[in-house]
């Protein structure tokens, strides 16, 4: 399964760890530098994205965790 995690909190790295620890190699998209978002943190992701809607390819599974942004119609309908 093609997992993806977006998002740039503790609670993003806290589903990523999980993931990991049952056998998943997440594809991390990390919003880039947002000091000022609670929890924030560095996720060291494969990816940086502006916003939630930057996700550029499908997965068959995203996370979107920690993200205060809304998803667009076009990613949750995406198949």
């Amino acid at each position: 399964m093609n997992i993806a995690v977006a998002g740039g909190t503790w609670a993003t790295q806290a589903c990523i760890n999980k993931l990991r620890a049952h056998g998943h190699d997440p594809l991390v998209y990390g919003l880039r530098d947002r000091p000022s978002i609670a929890g924030w943190r560095d996720l060291d992701p494969d990816r940086w994205i502006d916003s939630v809607n930057d996700v550029d390819d499908t997965r068959d599974l995203l996370f979107v965790v920690g993200c205060s942004q809304i998803v667009s119609p076009e990613i949750i309908a995406a198949r």
